[in-house]
């Protein structure tokens, strides 16, 4: 057992697998998470992997009132990452994403469609368009 993880966010592969962010609560209060993305992809099985995602995320995304960092379940072996950074000077925040493995090998980083929003507007906060998944697996092989 890892002390002082909760589950923070998780998907459900076709197969059953479960893919969770796991993290600490460094100021309960304000709902903020420690640094860093740790996953743990739970197979059908009952094996489990840890997945520690090597990559700096800006500071506001750790913060769970703001847009913090989300994720998708892709095929088997990958899930999206999908984070955000501030626009120049102003109110507007940028999501970003990334095509991680299963392994925790970041594939690919891209620019979402250099969408900005501003997170004071829930109703309209990004979401995966299905036709921009259905073109990396199809980079993939996997469609």
């Amino acid at each position: 057992s890892e002390t002082g993880y909760q589950v923070i966010q998780g998907v459900t592969y076709l197969d059953g697998t479960l893919l969770l962010q796991v993290a600490k609560w460094v100021n309960e209060s304000a709902l903020i998470i420690e640094q860093g993305l740790h996953l743990r992809l739970i197979y059908t099985n009952g094996t489990v992997n840890n997945i520690e995602v090597n990559y700096t995320f800006s500071l506001f995304n750790y913060e769970y009132l703001n847009l913090g960092i989300e994720f998708y379940a892709l095929c088997q072996n990958y899930f999206l990452v999908i984070y955000y950074n501030k626009v120049n000077n102003t109110s507007l925040y940028q999501p970003l994403g990334l095509l991680i493995t299963w392994n925790g090998e970041i594939k690919q980083s891209f620019d979402t469609l250099v969408l900005t929003i501003d997170p004071k507007d829930c109703k309209n906060k990004w979401t995966i368009e299905p036709f921009v998944v259905k073109n990396w697996l199809n980079e993939l092989g996997r469609t």
